[in-house]
C-alpha cells in the first residue's frame, strides 16, 4: 500500500510545474480548453448544459493560479511573469467569449454561478 502512495506522490511531483514559464504555458493551455468549450455554446440551454464542465475548468484555472503564486513566493529569485504574456490570443478570446455569453438571456448569472466556487477559493488564498 505505501509503495503505491510513494509512486503516486512521485508521479504528482514529476507532473508539477517547476518554473513560472511552465505555469504560464499550463494557464494558456487551460484558457484554450475553456475558450473551445465556450465557443460550442450558442444558446441559453447549451450554456446550462455546459456549466458542470465550465465549473470544473474555472476551478482548475484558479488552482493553477494559486499554485503559481505560491511558487513565486517560494522562489523569489525566479523571474516574474512577462506582461506580454497576458496579450496571448486565448486571453483575448476568453474575454470575448465570456462577454458574448453574458449577452444571452440569463448568461451572466449562469457564468457567475459556474465561477462562484473558484472565486471563493481564490479569495481565501490571497
Amino acid at each position: 500500500m505505501w509503495k503505491k502512495t510513494v509512486v503516486a506522490c512521485l508521479l504528482l511531483a514529476s507532473c508539477s510545474s517547476h518554473s513560472l514559464e511552465e505555469y504560464q504555458y499550463e494557464g494558456e493551455a487551460l484558457c484554450r480548453v475553456i475558450v473551445k468549450e465556450l465557443q460550442k455554446v450558442q444558446s441559453k440551454e447549451e450554456l446550462a448544459a455546459a456549466l458542470p464542465v465550465l465549473k470544473k475548468h474555472f476551478h482548475e484555472l484558479v488552482v493553477l493560479m494559486i499554485e503559481a503564486k505560491e511558487f513565486q513566493r517560494n522562489h523569489p529569485d525566479e523571474a516574474g511573469i512577462d506582461p506580454a504574456y497576458f496579450e496571448h490570443p486565448y486571453a483575448e478570446a476568453l474575454k470575448e467569449e465570456l462577454i458574448r455569453l453574458c449577452k444571452l438571456e440569463g448568461g451572466k448569472e449562469m457564468l457567475e454561478k459556474a465561477q462562484k466556487e473558484a472565486l471563493i477559493l481564490l479569495s481565501k488564498k490571497r
